[in-house]
């Protein structure tokens, strides 16, 4: 882990100095969003500090993707109320002269809003909000309703969380910006979409929030075509045993791997060797497993939740369907397994979109004119 008490310097400190707050660096979109973002800024010329909120679910692999120069610092907290690790943040951050913090999860939004109240509003907080109302408890709302004077402004994900804020908090639409995540273009090899025995793929985290358990149920009904496929689940999570079992009683073990959680360079190799990639989520922020999936040229099956909408156009650059219809599923997938040639054309167009729409440079850009702003 990388220790920011032996890295500051004169020049350093002559440097405009930001930090970020995450709950952990344990693998997921926005710990790989953040890890990016402190880089860029690294390389835009900024002294930056990375806050881990909790201690115990670091994954090294993370940590040797962030720039040296970043410094990382576990506050070790025990809940985002924790004052104690909220003044060590503080202390950390008036001795580098932090002047922006941005912050994502629920968690470390929350850390974040009582550190720039104890600041005295010295730090300005930028907050990104990835969930939409129906998907917080009574509590959250409440405390973001009460609490929203507090941050700068608040990143939206997609259109559907900043239209979610902006009825929740009517009186702040000034603080509320869309900004959904980016993706480069990850590969490019020229892909072959005419697999005799295509290869489908997703990626995410064995919970509620994913229904893999529809996904199970979709490969069971084209098994039952007689269609043929393989299927791929990266990622681990709580429901492992229980997709476990279904896979079995369903009928699919054989087709349907479940690989765990994969390092990210692995991952890549997933991506490189599937044919079609599909994601069943209950919600979504700004998935960026789809935007990495459209930059792999596949083709991609997503629900039509949060900000999906907003990175695929059904039928141009993919097949959208509604959270939860199995039988829509099926008939998506169906389309994708038995004609080459669709698989091509989503793949192609989605590929076009990333690269169009996309781009980290100029989402970094958008970014940063924030942060100057703070």
């Amino acid at each position: 882990m990388h220790n920011g008490t032996n890295m500051e310097t004169q020049d350093t400190r002559r440097k405009p100095s930001i930090a970020f707050l995450i709950n952990s660096l344990e693998f997921g979109g926005a710990q790989r969003v953040f890890i990016d973002d402190a880089n860029e800024f690294i390389r835009a010329g900024y002294d930056v500090t990375f806050f881990e909120l909790y201690s115990g679910k670091t994954e090294q692999a993370l940590v040797s993707d962030l720039n040296p120069e970043v410094s990382l610092f576990n506050l070790d907290a025990r809940s985002p109320y924790d004052i104690h690790a909220v003044q060590r943040c503080l202390a950390e951050c008036t001795r580098r002269n932090v002047h922006t913090l941005i912050s994502t999860l629920n968690d470390s939004n929350r850390a974040g809003q009582w550190l720039v109240l104890l600041s005295g509003f010295h730090i300005r907080l930028i907050e990104r909000e990835a969930n939409t109302l129906k998907s917080k408890t009574v509590v959250q709302k409440t405390l973001d309703a009460l609490l929203f004077w507090i941050p700068y402004k608040v990143i939206a994900l997609s259109t559907e969380i900043q239209n979610s804020l902006a009825r929740l908090l009517p009186f702040a639409k000034h603080k509320i910006v869309f900004l959904p995540n980016a993706t480069k273009i990850q590969t490019t090899k020229v892909r072959s979409y005419e697999s005799a025995v295509p290869r489908i793929l997703s990626v995410g985290r064995l919970q509620e929030q994913k229904n893999y358990s529809l996904l199970i149920e979709t490969l069971a009904m084209l098994h039952a075509e007689g269609i043929p496929f393989t299927a791929t689940i990266v990622g681990d999570g709580v429901l492992h045993a229980e997709l476990h079992a279904q896979a079995r009683e369903e009928g699919v073990s054989k087709e349907l791997s479940f690989m765990g959680h994969l390092p990210y360079k692995q991952l890549q190799s997933e991506y490189e060797k599937a044919d079609i990639f599909v994601s069943t989520s209950r919600w979504e922020g700004s998935p960026n497993v789809i935007l990495e999936a459209l930059s792999y040229a596949l083709p991609v099956v997503a629900t039509k939740v949060g900000g999906v909408s907003d990175v695929m156009t059904d039928g141009v650059d993919g097949l959208l369907i509604q959270s939860g219809d199995v039988k829509a599923c099926a008939a998506a997938l169906r389309t994708l397994l038995t004609d080459a040639q669709a698989r091509e054309k989503y793949g192609m167009a989605a590929q076009a979109r990333i690269r169009k729409d996309f781009s980290p440079e100029a989402r970094f850009t958008r970014l940063r004119s924030l942060v100057d702003r703070a």
